[in-house]
């Protein structure tokens, strides 16, 4: 899934590579909404990913690690002075807002049921536009926290309310497993991921 930074799966792929030197491995940008379809048709063998609502019936789905969802900001940013922000503390700020963020409706709804309004300067589909924006300074996001690449850049976990999600790998139920999407299941399994 696209906003799945691609530092928290490097290292599993390339002990996948090491293992499996004959196996090939392709990567694809996909969206929440399109996964069910993808996986059931056989387009894609398998989705790294969050999914915000109930399990698909169709779809099986291996628990791999949980990522706090936080805000992130340039150095120096005012947020900076606190441990933690609220999602009330993060309205008043240019804000640039990820669209493929499977916690964005939720993030909308709470803005709008609180009579706050996101100060939204920026929209942007691709995290690497988002993360450079906020390098330049052009405001703050709600991001995962493993998908801040940038050693220049700043988060804060979010409070009030918190926000995580789990990161799982997702194949079809019902699909004979190739022998390598099998090895890779087992790879993620046993990969050393955060606690």
């Amino acid at each position: 899934m696209c906003t799945i930074g691609p530092g928290m799966l490097g290292g599993l792929f390339d002990a996948f590579r090491r293992q499996h030197p004959k196996t090939s491995v392709t990567f694809h940008d996909t969206i929440p909404d399109a996964i069910p379809n993808l996986l059931l048709t056989g387009a894609l063998d398998g989705v790294f990913c969050s999914r915000p609502g109930p399990p698909h019936t169709g779809i099986r789905y291996h628990a791999l690690f949980e990522e706090s969802v936080v805000v992130a900001f340039p150095l120096g940013h005012p947020l900076s002075k606190k441990e933690s922000v609220t999602l009330a503390e993060i309205a008043p700020h240019p804000y640039i807002d990820r669209l493929h963020c499977e916690f964005r409706q939720s993030a909308i709804d709470y803005y709008s049921e609180s009579n706050l309004n996101l100060n939204v300067v920026f929209s942007s589909e691709r995290d690497d536009w988002i993360e450079g924006l906020i390098k330049a300074g052009a405001g703050v996001a709600i991001v995962p926290q493993h998908s801040i690449l940038g050693a220049d850049l700043e988060y804060r976990p979010i409070v009030n309310p918190a926000i995580s999600r789990t990161i799982e790998l997702a194949i079809a139920a019902d699909e004979d497993i190739s022998p390598a999407l099998s090895f890779l299941i087992k790879a993620a399994g046993a990969y050393g991921w955060p606690s």
